[in-house]
């Protein structure tokens, strides 16, 4: 199964709307007032919500992808097992019993792998936005101290 990769992307519409709400602000020349700092800040935050949302797109993408193989892999299974119990005439022998058992650990070990895949898709979309929230805090920390 390939891995999900977040790649963010420019947010060009995000850029101009913000690049809009920042012209007035900048007209009032403002004292003390860093409003290309809150205008980038602002871009980062945009920035940091599309990475999220493509890591979550990617991941449930991912999620439908391997939901398809496992359907396709447990009916393609089902209908070999239909073909060899018509032929031995509606008895299952002891072989056939030991196939349908090995039918149900696969579909629990790819309903563990859906989960998995489930878990690493929180957790990197968690990770991006985790990752802004902690610049945000730097940024403001930075800003709140004086200016020599």
């Amino acid at each position: 199964m390939k891995k999900a990769t977040v790649t963010p992307e420019p947010t060009v519409v995000g850029s101009t709307l913000l690049d809009d709400l920042a012209a007035p602000l900048k007209k009032f020349s403002l004292p003390k007032v860093d409003v290309d700092g809150i205008v980038e800040s602002r871009r980062k935050d945009i920035d940091a919500l599309v990475a999220a949302n493509a890591a979550t797109l990617q991941g449930v993408q991912e999620l439908g992808r391997t939901e398809a193989e496992l359907l396709k892999g447990a009916l393609d299974q089902a209908q070999s097992l239909l073909r060899r119990l018509r032929h031995t005439g509606g008895e299952a022998p002891a072989s056939m019993r030991d196939l349908v058992v090995q039918g149900v650990q696969r579909t629990l070990s790819d309903m563990r792998e859906l989960a998995e895949t489930g878990y690493r898709v929180q957790a990197e979309t968690f990770a991006v936005i985790s990752r802004r929230a902690q610049e945000n805090l730097q940024e403001l920390t930075g800003r709140l101290q004086p200016k020599s």
